[in-house]
């Protein structure tokens, strides 16, 4: 009693300490950034404070920490917020939310600087990262206080839990598997009383200090091996250093595995402590709910998560949360467990459930878990409530995601004082209470994924098809049904050596015939199949042509053709297919060196942009695909290249919107966190429409970087985009090109090297984008705006002028200077006549002729217009190709339409 009474006389003391030193401070002295806090006491007053701008360095109780200069005064007093600066100058040492518990001394600070505000039953500190651990050791919990900025919270509501909870027989055959047996085997062997088999030996485990060395090494590879072996994936994530990460176990969802629900705890505890209820207890909880819910299919993601550096203000899950919210994870909830071991024997078993109420959905979170333990019974006592930052559920609240945290009777005071001491061992635990939380967080976990997969057995299988009498190459829809539960899995046997695994599959014969199709379906729990005979009929299937690709060829080359034509054989005779090529349209002559091989070459007696035509014909149907040729001058193309040549036209902007124009490097793009790097190239001279035929950005190393890496490269989609500014997410708002370029730098190896590894691939077609556009003006500006993963460093222009970005563009300006073709050319097909057309070398251009097709159908074939005729719409087109006899002159080519009565078509 006499320790209670002196730590509160002790703290009491400390707040009118702290109150004198909060108000000493007076914002129009500053001259750097102050740490200021700001009180937001409705839903209006955080829509405010967003309206600032200003930095959310952490989300309290009530209030943000942010970063405010006289210009950011200003805007808190426009927006008609209350605040107080807590310290006037944000310096190199850190910051620290401090928990004092009543049953533990108050710490004894060695400067009133240190001491900078009182939050509830919280003290807000400076201090070195070093002197944390004397903290803790005096019963304070801490939270280390970052200064990047936190996304705001959106006040919107995510996940749907029930209001009433009812007992679910397979959860409660669930808690039924847990066991004070178990569960003390779990706690002795994690403060050292008994050892573990980890890493192929047995090891006892003397602390689980965080920065102990091999003890927590062995300790967080002991969870993760136990996961393994139940069949978990395990990911080890290192946030400050390789023998204390973060241990993940995961039971990926069978039908929805972008939803992710999580259960955990830290597993470190500070020195010369066993830490059997802080926090061996919350991390048997996981463990144990790992090793029971992988006996289930479950349709989400579950994780099981085991955090360190939570002593020492949770760093840990900080890192954690911060990676999660970079990834654009969809973590629905996340279940702390934090000291549940802990009770005074013979008192009530009280139990507290802190929630976030900007974060609505917590508060239901923490309702059902008041509600879990009504339904089933367990003897606990819940009381939800607010303003509890010191464990690791916050980190996650700093990030956006929803949270709880579940822990002893924090309200009345019934917490364990033997926490961050020797005495916290195993028999200062009550293994009723303790066994009994245990079932809750576990039916808790349960009941808030919602996603237990049930286990009906597939017993039946049956499948339709449509059309129900295909012919050969005709597209069939095949649909499966079966009963059973999900998850389940689909195979299909078409009968002729190809299948399909969706449930329902399209399938086409290249040939007639009989054809036997199977359907199995599958779950955890059985199996069934059906069987159906098909048949399939022969028809006469237009040919498959391709033009092959569209090319840029210099006037002064030939340009290789790749085409090809395939055929079904029908009809027999001729049982073959035969080809021509033709051309279009285009500003001059074009030769083909063999008019009738899929595959040939062709020259042009201009520059400009050519439609090239492939014609296919089996005597009876014909088809055609088209093929865009764009020819160059023949002179070498231009160069020009530009360098970034201001401070604010290279940018990097965070996760969270927060644009940089003075970086002296350039992070492509992990940095703290995954960012979006822009760079703004001025006075371009390109001509409008002008052909791109290569561009490419290159970099100077300012940092070697082996790490894996994918980047993705656009443009700005504008005429003369504007230079960056600091306005947030200035470069990830804008808007982008169609065109995109994959690009995966090799390792840079060499710092200040500017070689072929430190240049983009080419980026031709993002160029060319850019200045067909409309409003493109040689002499405009360029955007290219880089996001994607992973990291390599370029030297910025605010770390070396000379080195900066530099954009290199070759281009060629054809003699007509026509536009770049932008529409597709799709294959046609359309019956043709019983005449087959000859051949031509060369098609020459006529502008004043044209030749217009029946009505009803496609035209196929395009002779070179020197005549214009239209059939009457009730008669066949007979059309005849006559090539030129003259070698040495231009050959021309005529077109004849005359009506055929007797033709036949087929269709």
């Amino acid at each position: 009693m006499k320790k209670q009474v002196l730590s509160i006389i002790m703290l009491l003391a400390l707040l009118v300490l702290i109150a004198g030193n909060a108000q000493a401070f007076s914002l129009p002295a500053l001259k750097t950034t102050a740490l200021v806090y700001v009180t937001l006491s409705s839903r209006d007053d955080m829509n405010n404070f967003a309206s600032t701008g200003l930095p959310m360095y952490t989300l309290l109780e009530g209030a943000v920490l942010t970063g405010v200069n006289q210009t950011g005064e200003q805007l808190l007093r426009a927006a008609g917020l209350s605040f107080q600066v807590v310290d006037p100058d944000i310096r190199g040492d850190s910051y620290y939310l401090a928990e004092i518990s009543s049953n533990h001394y108050t710490p004894e600070f060695s400067s009133n600087e240190q001491v900078l505000l009182s939050i509830g039953n919280s003290v807000l500190l400076r201090m070195n990262p070093s002197q944390a651990n004397t903290f803790t050791q005096a019963g304070a919990e801490l939270r280390a206080i970052t200064l990047t900025p936190k996304p705001l919270p959106s006040f919107q509501s995510e996940g749907n839990f029930p209001d009433i909870v009812y007992s679910d027989p397979i959860i409660q055959g669930m808690i039924d598997q847990v066991t004070q047996a178990q569960i003390y085997q779990y706690v002795r062997e994690l403060v050292g009383e008994l050892p573990v088999w980890v890493d192929g030996e047995m090891y006892t485990i003397t602390t689980r200090y965080t920065y102990s060395g091999t003890p927590i090494q062995k300790a967080t590879s002991y969870v993760g091996q136990s996961m393994q072996n139940l069949g978990l994936q395990v990911k080890y994530q290192t946030w400050g250093g390789t023998p204390y990460p973060n241990v993940i176990g995961e039971i990926p969802g069978l039908t929805n595995p972008h939803d992710i629900f999580i259960i955990g705890a830290h597993i470190d505890d500070t020195k010369n402590t066993p830490g059997a209820d802080d926090n061996a207890s919350g991390s048997v909880a996981t463990l144990l709910a790992a090793n029971i819910l992988s006996q289930y299919q479950w349709g989400c993601t579950l994780r099981f998560a085991f955090w360190t550096g939570e002593e020492q203000g949770m760093e840990g899950s900080e890192a954690y949360a911060l990676q999660a919210l970079n990834d654009n994870e969809n973590i629905i909830a996340y279940l702390n467990l934090d000291k549940i071991a802990w009770n005074t024997i013979g008192s009530n078993p009280d139990i507290s459930l802190f929630y976030e109420p900007s974060i609505p959905s917590s508060l239901p979170l923490a309702q059902l878990f008041a509600e879990v333990v009504s339904a089933y019974n367990l003897d606990l006592i819940p009381t939800i409530a607010t303003g509890n930052y010191a464990s690791d559920h916050s980190s996650f609240w700093q990030y956006g995601f929803n949270s709880i945290m579940a822990i002893q009777d924090k309200l009345t005071g019934d917490t364990n004082p033997y926490s961050h001491t020797p005495g916290d061992t195993v028999t200062h635990t009550d293994p009723i209470y303790f066994t009994n939380f245990v079932k809750a967080s576990i039916a808790t976990f349960a009941h808030m994924s919602n996603c237990l997969v049930s286990n009906e057995p597939v017993t039946q299988a049956e499948f339709t098809w449509q059309p129900l009498n295909p012919v050969n190459r005709e597209l069939i829809t095949f649909t499966g049904t079966s009963d059973g539960s999900g998850p389940k899995t689909y195979t299909w046997d078409f009968g002729d050596g190809t299948g399909g695994t969706d449930i329902s599959p399209t399938h086409s014969y290249m040939s007639s015939g009989d054809y036997t199709v199977v359907f199995t379906t599958t779950n955890a729990f059985g199996s069934a199949s059906a069987e159906h005979l098909i048949s399939v009929t022969q028809t006469n299937i237009p040919p498959v042509v391709n033009a092959g690709p569209d090319q840029i060829v210099s006037m002064d080359n030939s340009v290789t053709l790749n085409g090809s034509a395939s055929d079904d054989g029908l009809p027999n005779p001729p049982g073959m297919v035969t080809t021509l090529w033709s051309m279009v349209s285009g500003p001059g002559n074009v030769s083909f060196s063999s008019p009738s091989s899929p595959i040939t070459t062709a020259s042009f007696s201009s520059s400009g942009t050519y439609i090239l035509r492939l014609t296919a014909s089996d005597s009876e149907l014909i088809t055609y695909d088209e093929v865009s040729i764009v020819v160059t001058g023949g002179s070498s193309p231009t160069i020009t290249e530009v360098r970034v040549s201001s401070s604010s036209n290279d940018a990097e902007e965070n996760a969270t919107g927060v644009v940089n124009l003075v970086s002296s490097d350039l992070e492509l793009v992990l940095d703290a966190n995954l960012q979006t790097v822009g760079m703004r190239f001025i006075g371009i001279t390109i001509p409008k429409n002008a052909y791109i035929n290569t561009a490419y950005i290159q970099f100077q190393v300012d940092e070697t970087g082996s790490s894996a890496t994918s980047l993705t490269i656009r443009g700005e989609a504008q005429d003369n985009p504007g230079t960056f500014s600091t306005t947030n997410k200035n470069i990830s708002s804008r808007l982008k090109t169609a065109a995109s370029v994959s690009w995966s730098p090799p390792y840079w190896t060499v710092v200040d090297q500017a070689g072929v590894d430190q240049r983009t691939p080419n980026i031709s077609t993002i160029i060319q984008e850019l200045v067909n556009r409309p409003g493109w003006s040689s002499g405009n500006s360029m955007v290219i705006i880089i996001g994607g993963t992973g990291k390599r460093t370029a030297e910025a222009y605010d770390g070396v002028h000379a080195a900066a970005p530099l954009l290199h563009v070759e281009y060629s300006i054809p003699t007509n200077n026509t536009p770049t073709p932008t529409s597709t050319h799709t294959p046609t097909s359309t019956p043709q006549s019983t005449n087959t057309p000859t051949q031509t070398a060369t098609f020459t251009s006529s502008p004043s002729s044209t030749i217009t097709p029946l009505p009803s159908q496609t035209s196929t074939l395009t002779p070179i217009p020197t005549a214009t005729e239209t059939p009457p719409p009730s008669q066949t087109p007979t059309v005849t190709l006559t090539p030129s006899n003259t070698p040495t002159s231009t050959p021309s080519q005529t077109a004849s339409i005359t009506p055929t009565p007797s033709a036949t078509e087929v269709v």
